[in-house]
């Protein structure tokens, strides 16, 4: 491994000196890496956040429906959920509401 260092700081003297990099090329190429990794990061996070907040939006809007059973109004004679439209009941496979007679 020394030799092979040695070799390598042997080779960057024979280099010209317009081919080196400089300390200032060093200082901003490491600063726009930095730059960029930290966007991407932010990015990330935001999209993290959007995909968080979209998810408990639909799922208020799924908890809040009219069309949920846990939410939906009582019959008239309080046999069980009434659902507004005769076609979601046969979907569902509910029986027809007991009509109450007096």
């Amino acid at each position: 491994m020394g030799c092979t260092l040695v070799t390598t700081l042997l080779a960057l003297r024979t280099v010209p000196h317009t081919l080196m990099i400089s300390p200032l090329t060093l200082t901003i190429s490491l600063v726009l890496a930095i730059s960029l990794i930290l966007a991407i990061l932010l990015v990330l996070a935001i999209s993290l956040v959007l995909t968080i907040s979209l998810i408990l939006v639909i799922s208020l809007v799924l908890v809040t429906s009219p069309f949920t059973l846990a939410t939906s109004p009582m019959t008239h004679n309080g046999t069980g959920p009434a659902l507004p439209f005769p076609k979601l009941r046969s979907l569902t496979n509910l029986p027809p509401p007991r009509m109450h007679l007096e």
